[in-house]
């Protein structure tokens, strides 16, 4: 396919504050470009995550202004149409000894497409949609036996936790060649009419499948039932 450049963004200003004492890694939206912090360095992890040389107490407030990309489907499905991956990409990385398993369980599940899927962010759509449909949260499940392994337990159980919904997809994504990784991050939370803040608690964290799309970066899938598939973007 053609190359198409990086598609468009919107700049978004946020402002935090911390209420509770967090770990060092500042929540901030995709792709910040400036970072108003009370120290004079921050870091950024090998994932581009910003990491503060302190750890977040309670109080400390800061800014950051991210370049937050539009969600364009017709300009995700082709650019990842036949698309070329490194090799070596550690996002590639599964464990050998379930490997050929999960993968003809992915191809069996992506096989029943009425339309043949031939673009991967497409074929990531679909799987995550399958899960949230057929798949159920699960807390009556046994603990894991020794050796055996999470994914394929979550996909002989037909479920499982909310959080192993994630991890599933995204070592199903793997194991057919298409570049994942479990990211953590926070819902919205609930708005305040009253401050005109948002209130993000503990609670309102879960784990999410981010795929990478050449020349246009990482977006995520939300296959956890109950959520919306594609999380909430500049454009709502």
């Amino acid at each position: 396919p053609t190359p198409v450049n990086l598609s468009r963004t919107r700049e978004v200003v946020q402002t935090y504050t911390i209420i509770s004492d967090m770990p060092n890694l500042l929540p901030a939206l995709d792709r910040a470009q400036e970072v108003y912090f009370p120290t004079n360095e921050i870091a950024i992890d090998p994932e581009a995550g910003l990491r503060a040389p302190i750890e977040l107490d309670d109080g400390i407030t800061y800014s950051v202004v991210s370049r937050v990309p539009y969600r364009d489907r017709a300009l995700l499905r082709l650019n990842s149409l036949k698309a070329q991956y490194p090799q070596k990409s550690p996002h590639l990385q599964i464990p050998p000894n379930i490997r050929q398993k999960v993968a003809e369980e992915t191809q069996r599940i992506l096989a029943t497409s009425e339309n043949p899927i031939d673009a991967d962010y497409e074929k990531a759509l679909y799987l995550g949609q399958y899960l949230k449909q057929r798949y159920r949260v699960r807390q009556d499940l046994e603990p894991l036996q020794p050796n055996e392994d999470l994914v394929l337990a979550f996909l002989k159980n037909q479920g499982g936790d909310r959080d192993h919904f994630s991890t599933a997809l995204t070592v199903m994504l793997r194991s057919i060649g298409i570049p994942a990784r479990l990211v953590a991050g926070y819902a919205p939370g609930q708005f305040n009419p009253f401050t005109g803040l948002y209130i993000v608690r503990n609670t309102d964290a879960y784990a999410m499948t981010e795929i990478l799309v050449p020349r246009m970066g990482w977006f995520t899938i939300d296959p956890i039932p109950g959520h919306e598939l594609i999380p909430p973007s500049v454009e709502d």
